[in-house]
Formats: C-alpha cells, structure tokens, sequence
C-alpha cells in the first residue's frame, strides 16, 4: 500500500509588440503557378525545459557530518553538534522502554544537559544509502556517561540543506539498558506476521545479497519494495517453497502452501527525498525510485502463500493447534470500571502530570480513545488505550493497560505498556484459557503489527512480538 510523480513546469507566454516590417509588393502570378494564398507563421510553441536529474549525495560527505556529530559529543563542543542538525528536525529518544519525541529546539534543550558531564559514544556497524537529496545511515550506538550505559541501532536521515549537509531526523529505534536486570520481550520462534501493504508473512530479517531481479514497487505510506531471490539465499528457507503454512483468524486455523519467496522493504521517506532544499520537486523516474527505497529500507524474506486461508499469524507445519475465538463483550459496568482503574494508575498520573506541565493553563485529562472488553468463559479481558498529541515540542504520551474483571466487578491489571495499541484479534491458542491478542501499534508514524500474550495467569501479559517498516518523515 507508486502513485506517479508529477512533475509541474510553469510555461511563460512571450508577447512581441514589436512593428512589422515594411514589406514589398507581391510581383504578379505567372500563369502557370497558381496564386498561394497569404498565411500566418506558426507561432512556436513554448517547450518546457526538462528538470536535470541531480547526482546522490557523496558518501564521504555524509560520512565527514557524522564524525562531526559524533566528535562534538565526545569532545562536549555542544556549538559543534548543533550545527549538525538541519533547521526542521525531528529527534526521537528511547531510553529503555520510554519513547519522547522533540522538535529542533526542545531536542538541542534536551540534548544540552547530556553535555554537562562527560559521555562516551561509539557506533559499529554502520551503513549509508543515498540519494539526490538526502540519505539514511543506520549503525549500533553505545552511549555512556557515568554509570549509565545503553546499545541500540541508531538511525539518522541525513538532507541538503544550501550547500551543507545537515541532520533532519534522528532516532534510536531500540534502547538496552545494559546495567538493567529486566529481561527482554519474549520472542515467540514459531509465530510470523503479516505487515502492511503485502499479502504474505514477514519470515526473517534479510541479507541484502539474497534479493535478485527486477524491483517491484507500490503503495506510498509506505512504499513497498519487492525483489525475488538470488541464490545465495540459504538452503533452510529455500526449502519451505512448496511446504504448508498454518495460519489463524477468527478462531480457526487451516493451511496454505508457500508458494514463493520474496526480499521485501517497506519505507516512508523524508520529504526530502522528493524534494530540493528550495521545495522543488526532483525529476524521479520510478525505476530510481523502486532502487533508492529498496536501498534505504531494511530487508524481510517475506512468504507468498496461496489457498483459501486468510489470517493474521501463521507458524510453519502441517499441523495446527487447537484455536477459540473470543468474543467482543458489550457491558458499560466493566467499561466504566476498567476506565476508573486506568485513569488512577500511578502510570497515567506520571503522564497527566508532564502533560499539564507544558501549559500555562490547566488542562484537562487526556482521555482513553481506544477500549475492548472481551469475554473468556467466566470472566473478562478488558484493553484500554489512549494516546495525545505528536510531542513536537510538546507533550507525547501513550500507554495501554491490560485488566482482568471477575463478574463481581473487582479487577486486576495484568498488562501495561508505554504504546497505543488497538487490537484487531483475539483468540485463544492452545485453548489453555489465556487470551493472545494481535493489533496495532503505534510506532514512528506508521503502524506497527503486534502480538500480546501471556506464559501463564500469574506472569501477567507482555509485548511478544512487534513488526513495522521504516519510517523516514518527519511528523513535526
């Protein structure tokens, strides 16, 4: 889920007011050529001049801004590292499981307190992909100042901004505290996802030399970019072409047959990536576009199945697991209850409070938008979500909680995670009584396919499995 670009041209008429020439008279026919009759000259028709398609970014160009980015915050030349950034930024930090996103200003006023001590910060593994106006580099960053110590993948999207180089988006797309005890989400190795804009199931991450062939592109937010296979593409997932697939929805499992294999990326680019530092639409063909996506996006080995099952999660094999759908409930008593214990909760309180910092007034509540009670057997499960605002420059809070609600009316939280997520399925697998939950969370601007269970009743429900495409843009 690749419109045409269109490009605009403005053509300018050009009026001639000068005089006419005197001219001689005709000299009559001869009587074997026959009178012409007077014409008017064409006038010609104004051609619009073709827009030059422009070179990509160098590499060591962007390479020489990230060593100034990273040299200024190990030298703590705060000055040094806010020329780096590109006059509109977008800044998103994650630190553990705590997400906050900034404008240029409030990023700088944000980062300015790090430079008041001494940090350490490190990448490895670094990539860049460019194009004509801007560019993606992806590395490991380690940052540590004092005792504390996080690694995660960094991203940053790089534009031209007059004859510079400049940062407009930077992003930690996952922090690990490495002083932490908690442990990481759960990772269920039997179950794959779907994602937005194919019709098949994401398998595995990809190396970029197992695509081969012709890009295949659609959509737009986001683009998706597919290629088949090369032969370099191991023996344990060529071997699944042809094999049966299991996949669940609305309390039934049934199988269909894998029918290919395919390297797909899903990005939605900066708006730079269309455009020059004056807003000028760039000449793209979409053969150059269906490249540069495929190159600036991270790569899935993706399923294509085929068969009469439809379903949101699948796992491989013949056999399927016992399933039960759960049903939607509608009861406004639990609604009610449910809503009270959330907007209690120490969580909701914490985010109420900044969110009343960043205005003058007082502001009322940030509400719940999204609420799904479902019924499993005696008792019920009920999802509260709520979310506000987009954190450019001010407040961005989301949480989501998980009860469980006895027919009495009391209640147990079971769940809680620092996201807005809607749920769109809920079902029981195994039928061992514990509800697993499949929805969508959102995550950087564009929707993220997620997967909630819980182990046990007394271990409560966790985030076990989260997919999304990149996303570039900049939502400030």
């Amino acid at each position: 889920m690749v419109p045409k670009l269109v490009l605009l041209a403005l053509l300018a008429s050009i009026a001639c007011n000068e005089k006419a020439a005197p001219t001689a008279a005709p000299a009559p026919s001869s009587p074997k050529t026959p009178a012409q009759p007077a014409t008017t000259p064409a006038t010609p028709t104004p051609v619009a001049e073709p827009i030059p398609e422009r070179a990509n970014l160098e590499t060591t160009d962007v390479e020489a801004l990230v060593e100034q980015w990273l040299d200024a915050q190990n030298t703590g030349d705060f000055q040094a590292y806010s020329e780096t950034y590109a006059k509109r930024l977008t800044g998103i930090k994650r630190v553990g499981d705590r997400e906050t996103t900034f404008s240029r200003d409030a990023w700088l006023d944000d980062r300015k307190r790090m430079f008041r001590k001494t940090m350490k910060v490190s990448r490895d593994s670094q990539s860049i992909s460019t194009g004509p106006a801007s560019a993606v580099v992806r590395f490991e960053q380690t940052w540590q100042s004092g005792k504390f110590k996080d690694v995660g993948p960094k991203q940053l999207i790089v534009v031209r901004e007059g004859d510079a180089l400049r940062i407009a988006r930077e992003e930690m797309k996952a922090s690990t505290v490495v002083s932490s005890k908690r442990g990481l989400p759960v990772a269920l190795e039997d179950l794959l996802f779907g994602a937005k804009g194919i019709e098949g199931f994401v398998l595995s991450p990809a190396e970029a030399d197992w695509a081969s062939g012709a890009i295949a592109l659609k959509g737009s937010s986001p683009f998706i970019a597919s290629r088949g296979t090369s032969a370099k593409l191991p023996d344990r997932w060529k071997k699944l072409v042809g094999t049966k697939i299991t996949l669940y929805a609305g309390g039934a499992a049934c199988q269909n047959t894998i029918e290919s294999l395919h390297i797909v990326v899903g990005v939605t680019p900066h708006f730079m990536f269309f455009q020059d530092e004056n807003g000028e639409r760039i000449a793209l063909d979409e053969t150059a576009v269906a490249r540069d996506i495929f190159d600036m996006g991270t790569p899935y080995l993706m399923a294509r199945t085929v068969g009469s099952c439809t379903g949101d999660i699948a796992h491989l094999g013949t056999i399927s697991r016992p399933i039960s759908a759960i049903e939607i409930a509608t009861t406004s008593g639990i609604d009610d209850t449910v809503r009270k214990a959330f907007l209690a909760s120490a969580e909701y309180k914490s985010l109420q409070s900044d969110f009343e910092s960043y205005s003058d007034s007082k502001p009322g509540p940030w509400a719940p938008s999204s609420l799904a009670v479902f019924q499993n057997k005696d008792e019920f499960i009920a999802i509260i979500a709520a979310e506000a605002s987009d954190g450019c420059g001010g407040f961005a809070g989301a949480l989501t909680h998980i009860y469980r609600v006895q027919e009495n009316g009391s209640s147990e939280r079971i769940g809680a995670f620092p996201a807005f997520f809607e749920v769109t399925e809920a079902m029981d697998i195994g039928s061992d009584g514990l509800v697993e939950f499949v929805g969508e969370t959102h995550d950087g601007g564009t929707g993220a396919v997620t997967f909630i269970g819980a182990p046990n009743r007394e271990k409560g429900y966790s985030e076990l499995h989260r997919f999304g495409w990149d996303y570039h843009d900049c939502p400030c």
